[in-house]
């Protein structure tokens, strides 16, 4: 009588954590659904931004990106995919419409994970699907200029951390029976998609956000002509510039490469010795666009001497 309570005691404590597992399942496969349609929404989004001239050139930095991660994605989405159905296999549960195999043998968990050798291939595959990823989203493949670099690089990795590679590495497969499997890769699924979703949201920041912050101000004088006779207009403009050092800038003047100020301006004097008339002084200005490219402006400044 006793022994026949015990059992009962037994299978009650195991059918309830059965039922909590099924729950969890349930609520980890409303998840994956909602957040695998966010993201979609977000790919739209940003498929938008790629057709829209204002935002062309930024989206372009990322779409062979997203192209990417959408394909490691489903890659690795299809490998949990075939280890459910293994698992599945492995527990009998295809043919079973009870449920019963899934939820009392506590055996298939090790059989198919330890000593199948299931269990380091998934670890092995999130960590080449991890280093994919910080791979083709190093900043240097972005062309990303260095001032950012090392907030890609930091962020990207961050992001990352979401992939469970350690985990896979020390789960327990102790009378594991294959609804708690099965629950388990539905788990690593979910931290998946939460990694592309952030990944997606990280390129769509850059699409619309300024990389750079303009946080040097200088104020702006120059005439119009720097020599004048009497009855002719002098013009003046003035204002306040604002000036940014994580574009790189590089200011060649007359030959001589000038050092940024604390003003973040180049400032270049001469003492006029020459001839009286028009003398011309060649001004070269490289510096580094929001999207990595570099770009040169040449410009020629005019003074003239007076006799």
């Amino acid at each position: 009588m006793l022994l026949t309570c015990l059992l009962a005691v037994v299978a009650c404590r195991q059918h309830a954590r059965q039922t909590q597992i099924r729950a969890l399942m349930a609520g980890l496969d409303n998840s994956n659904k909602f957040i695998a349609g966010e993201t979609d929404k977000l790919d739209n989004l940003l498929q938008g931004r790629y057709q829209d001239p204002s935002t062309h050139e930024k989206t372009g930095i990322w779409i062979p990106r997203i192209g990417t991660l959408k394909k490691l994605s489903e890659n690795i989405n299809a490998y949990i995919h075939s280890l459910e159905a293994a698992l599945e296999k492995e527990a009998g549960i295809s043919g079973d419409t009870t449920g019963r195999l899934g939820e009392e043998d506590v055996t298939v968990g090790d059989r198919f994970f330890e000593r199948a050798g299931k269990k380091k291939e998934l670890h092995d595959r999130l960590v080449a699907y991890r280093q994919a990823i910080l791979d083709d989203w190093r900043p240097d493949s972005l062309s990303a200029i260095s001032p950012i670099r090392e907030h890609i690089k930091e962020s990207i990795a961050k992001i990352t951390t979401g992939i469970p590679v350690a985990d896979t590495k020390t789960f327990d497969t102790e009378n594991m029976t294959a609804f708690m499997g099965l629950a388990y890769l539905d788990k690593i699924r979910n931290d998946l998609l939460l990694v592309e979703n952030r990944l997606f949201h990280f390129a769509i920041t850059y699409t619309t956000s300024s990389i750079f912050q303009y946080d040097l101000f200088s104020v702006i004088i120059a005439p119009n002509k720097t020599y004048l006779k009497k009855g002719q207009p002098l013009t003046i403009v003035a204002g306040v510039g604002s000036f940014s050092l994580q574009a790189e800038p590089e200011v060649t003047i007359n030959g001589r490469k000038i050092p940024m100020n604390a003003e973040g301006l180049a400032e270049y004097k001469i003492t006029v010795n020459g001839n009286p008339g028009k003398h011309h002084i060649p001004v070269k200005v490289r510096f580094v666009k929001p999207t990595g490219e570099r770009s040169t402006i040449y410009r020629t400044l005019e003074y003239e001497i007076a006799p």
